[in-house]
């Protein structure tokens, strides 16, 4: 009977073992590859972010020759990105993060402390940044956006800290 025992045990180990390994390539959340349908995906100081579908919007509004692309995105650990690009047309081009084009485009990236409710805001450009990231739309179709973004921004209150979002990505329906 122990020998069963001892058999059952190193099986279910083994199992285990099996079930909870993965390769060293197989992070499918958070940056360094492929937005999924109705999701962002990127890194933030190296950290995985992946937003939530409930709280994931792309939109694209158009008033007086100028059109305005919304990006927004928010993840359950109390993080949100909010990307904005101003133009007269939104293309398949790229546009910079720069405080010499700060109407163009623009990021923020905000973090909300769940057990006080206190938030720490980051924003892209700002001021004497320069070229501080892109944003690339790589498809635009009247029902769906897709693209690539990455950007260092600046804490509101704290000129010296600074956090890097990069490898972002977002497949968004309009």
């Amino acid at each position: 009977m122990k020998k069963i025992k001892s058999i059952f045990a190193i099986s279910m180990m083994l199992i285990a073992i099996s079930l909870t390994s993965c390769s060293s390539d197989d992070d499918s959340s958070g940056g360094g590859s492929e937005a999924g349908e109705g999701e962002v995906i990127a890194r933030v100081n190296g950290s995985s972010f992946q937003s939530i579908s409930q709280g994931t919007v792309g939109r694209i509004t158009a008033n007086g020759g100028t059109e305005f692309l919304q990006i927004t995105a928010i993840n359950l650990n109390g993080e949100a990105m909010t990307i904005q690009v101003t133009r007269p047309v939104i293309e398949e081009t790229s546009y910079d993060f720069d405080d010499a084009n700060s109407i163009t485009a623009v990021a923020t990236y905000t973090i909300v402390d769940t057990s006080t409710f206190e938030s720490t805001s980051y924003a892209a450009p700002y001021m004497n940044s320069g070229d501080v990231g892109t944003i690339t739309i790589t498809e635009r179709t009247a029902t769906n956006i897709k693209g690539t973004f990455e950007f260092t921004a600046r804490n509101q209150d704290d000129d010296t800290d600074t956090l890097n979002v990069t490898d972002g990505s977002f497949n968004l329906a309009l």
